[in-house]
């Protein structure tokens, strides 16, 4: 049963994680896109706790960091940073429902990672896809591989994280 809940948690990721994606391209521009694929995620990831007011609360602070990461980003180091930080804000927004303390500093310290490996992963999929198919339509679409990549990993780990010790 644990496994099946895995599976659901980490699809649910993917698919609100690239809804939100689609619908930044939709509305506007890479910030746009990080904004709002981040933040679905995070209600994914609120509405899968079972605690209601983590939804807002992980939301505002996936899209609140997001936003000022991916704005400061295009200054100092690079606007991906965005992503590791919204999966950041994402599991520290979601530690009241973990058990342990031990859950809770796995999760705080794995999701950032789980994150940018997502983003990373997702996205050279998608533009190795392009590529091979040589269709540059596919490669101009990364940013949706990587969001979804990014809620694929991010709610995994925190499932994993949420599981009790039996």
């Amino acid at each position: 049963m644990r496994w099946l809940s895995l599976l659901v948690w980490s699809l649910v990721g993917l698919i609100s994680a690239s809804i939100g994606c689609l619908i930044g391209g939709l509305l506007g521009s890479f910030a746009v896109q990080t904004v709002l694929a981040t933040t679905a995620a995070a209600v994914a990831l609120g509405f899968l706790t079972g605690r209601r007011r983590l939804v807002v609360l992980a939301a505002c602070a996936a899209a609140a960091v997001s936003l000022l990461a991916f704005f400061l980003g295009r200054f100092a180091v690079s606007p991906l940073l965005a992503w590791p930080l919204a999966g950041l804000a994402m599991a520290l927004a979601c530690l009241p429902a973990l058990p342990t303390r031990r859950a809770k500093i796995g999760a705080a310290l794995s999701a950032p990672i789980l994150a940018g490996v997502g983003f990373a992963c997702g996205a050279a999929l998608l533009a190795f896809a392009g590529l091979s198919l040589d269709d540059s339509q596919w490669v101009a679409h990364f940013m949706l591989g990587g969001a979804a990549g990014f809620g694929f990993l991010v709610l995994a780990g925190m499932r994993i994280a949420s599981w009790r010790a039996k």
